[in-house]
């Protein structure tokens, strides 16, 4: 199960950037021991886990670079990745006339029905290098406009994921 959730309801570790989107995972643990968690631990068969991604401002880093967040259940939150400058994430939602819409996390929130026909999720991410670079160039990430903050230099990295929606 999918959804996005407002980052104050899930007290997060390290606040979370603003301008970036969140995404929240929910997965049951399968009787082959095949399921794990964004920490690399086995989710046991039948429990279902709460997965959370989020971009936020280093806590650890004096340097502050953005870090990838991931929080399982009620556990602190650790970090995945480091020097991630923004997430985006589309969500491809069944159209009751048959084809497909693509909505932002925002447009989501609008109407929560919607989550219960995720069809497709797309994620984009934005790296920013330790060093400067003289990258001033401006950038598109899901058809959003952001302006580079620094002059560090970017990469971009998309991923798109079909999804099998079942509610739990």
């Amino acid at each position: 199960v999918i959804n996005s959730v407002d980052a104050a309801t899930l007290q997060l570790n390290g606040i979370q950037k603003v301008g970036t989107d969140n995404i929240v995972l929910r997965v049951r643990g399968d009787e082959f021991s095949q399921t794990f968690d964004c920490m690399g631990d086995l989710v046991s068969p039948g429990v279902e886990t709460m997965m959370m991604f989020y971009v936020a401002d280093s806590v650890s880093d004096p340097s502050n670079r953005n870090e990838l967040m991931c929080k399982v259940n009620d556990q602190p939150a650790d970090i995945v990745a480091t020097n991630i400058h923004n997430m985006r994430i589309k969500f491809g939602v069944s159209d009751p006339l048959g084809g497909q819409l693509y909505k932002t996390v925002s447009q989501m929130a609008a109407d929560a029905g919607d989550f219960q026909n995720i069809t497709s999720v797309n994620i984009a991410l934005v790296t920013e290098s330790e060093k400067l670079k003289g990258d001033t160039r401006d950038y598109e990430l899901l058809d959003t406009q952001l302006a580079q903050t620094n002059d560090k230099l970017s990469s971009y990295y998309s991923a798109y994921f079909p999804v099998l929606n079942k509610g739990f």
